[in-house]
């Protein structure tokens, strides 16, 4: 590697790490207050329970149809956050597949970039990037479902308190939910219970629900079953007043959307401005930039840029992105 090279690739990764640094800086406040927010919830619904992931029933149940190596890879300890980010996207595939896969994915990439490209400096960048790709894909794929699980939520709310209010259980409530609404929620609510039907114990139930359901609503109304459970309660009630937060909530999150829409227009803007420049200088004057990729340090420049360009990208999103 030149002098050059070396020197590009300090500057590269110099502002990298300074443009990470400002990204950890602004979300610093955010995440504490959701890690004080998921803290207190724990506390309400007096869980001194340990921090395993619980497994339910139709899981067990799943389980039992892979064979004894599959079973073995899909309960280590070290795929369970990539089972939970499964779980919580609403994809039904084992976490392990999906690891051999990214693995796959990422030398396959470092492969083409070092004897196609014949850039030896850019494999491991672009082995990285391929790998982490179909987690930015699961990410999106779990942002949406949620999405939806916010907008579901009012309307299955509002029927789980009129099913309470005529008397009914919360196990036939839940199943009531089940079959005659559809989406995200109510499946959710059939496996809740599916579970309590084959005998398993509620507090495991709704656990697994939270840890599929990420929402703050949904650890609520956890929390409110728990405590009509062991102190007794109207829990019609109770939900009642969920499904009208809930639906404040999300009237709240589309008017946030309408506010941020200019900002986030401003982002892909500032975003895709390098790329429209490069494709017009390219037809203005042709070979001024189809030029770099000949050398060496025009394709390691090529890939500095796109590199800076991303971490730009993600900074903006990140501050266009409110969390509530």
């Amino acid at each position: 590697m030149s002098t050059r090279a070396l020197i590009l690739l300090v500057v590269f990764l110099s502002v990298a790490l300074l443009l990470l640094g400002l990204a950890a800086w602004t979300l610093s406040e955010e995440a504490r207050h959701q890690r004080r927010l998921r803290a207190r919830v724990r506390m309400l619904a007096g869980d001194e329970l340990d921090d395993r992931p619980t497994i339910s029933l139709l899981r067990q149940s799943y389980l039992q149809k892979l064979s004894p190596l599959e079973r073995r890879l899909e309960l280590s300890d070290a795929l369970q956050p990539l089972r939970k980010q499964l779980d919580q996207a609403g994809v039904s595939r084992p976490a392990y597949q999906l690891l051999l896969f990214m693995l796959a994915l990422g030398l396959g990439t470092a492969l083409l970039t070092w004897q196609i490209a014949e850039l030896p400096v850019a494999a491991a960048p672009s082995a990285l990037l391929a790998t982490s790709l179909p987690l930015v894909l699961l990410q999106v794929r779990k942002q949406k479902r949620l999405q939806q699980v916010e907008q579901e939520l009012p309307d299955v709310l509002s029927m789980l308190a009129r099913s309470l209010r005529a008397g009914l259980p919360l196990t036939q409530s839940l199943k009531i939910v089940a079959d005659d609404m559809d989406g995200v929620v109510p499946a959710e609510f059939g496996i809740v219970y599916t579970d309590l039907n084959y005998g398993g114990e509620i507090r495991a139930a709704l656990d697994g629900l939270s840890e599929r359901v990420p929402s703050p609503t949904i650890a609520t109304l956890n929390t409110a079953i728990m405590i009509q459970r062991e102190t007794g309660g109207n829990l019609a009630h109770v939900v009642d007043q969920l499904e009208h937060l809930a639906r404040q909530r999300f009237r709240f999150q589309r008017q946030l959307k309408t506010l941020t829409a200019s900002n986030k227009v401003a982002a892909w803007i500032v975003g895709s401005m390098p790329f429209a420049l490069a494709a017009m200088l390219e037809l203005i004057s042709p070979g001024y930039i189809s030029g770099f990729f000949d050398t060496e340090l025009g394709r390691l420049l090529i890939y500095v840029a796109l590199g800076l360009v991303a971490m730009g990208a993600f900074v903006l999103w990140r501050l266009v992105k409110v969390e509530i």
